[in-house]
């Protein structure tokens, strides 16, 4: 039996109304004022990027931009006194963690690829 076009326009109603329940969620925890700024996290996480001299083209750079993304998070909650609706604050600071220690195994990585290259 193929969709119809009815099935299709419920399965897309069903799917945006799921879509804002969760950015509105997950963008409480992120974004102090969302209802003004909705791009604000992504700013402050590119402004931090830049100004550190962050290349997410590498892999380790791509490490350091989650570091980056949790610790936005993480202030979002703290400045704006938040209880967290999604992960917990110690969730957070565990990826926040994970990501630093990731980032530090594709900065050895990327070194041991290197001197490999130079060696050849």
């Amino acid at each position: 039996m193929v969709m119809t076009r009815k099935e299709l326009e419920d399965l897309l109603r069903k799917n945006l109304e799921s879509d804002i329940k969760l950015l509105r969620s997950k963008g409480h925890d992120y974004n102090p004022d969302q209802d003004r700024d909705i791009t604000h996290n992504f700013n402050a996480i590119a402004t931090a990027v830049k100004a550190i001299g962050i290349d997410c083209t590498k892999p380790h750079g791509a490490a350091d931009f989650f570091v980056i993304h949790k610790m936005v998070r993480k202030w979002a909650l703290l400045n704006n006194n938040k209880t967290p609706e999604n992960e917990s604050l110690d969730d957070t600071l565990q990826d926040q963690r994970n990501y630093t220690n990731l980032s530090e195994a594709c900065l050895r990585d990327y070194f041991r690829r290197k001197t490999n290259e130079q060696s050849k």
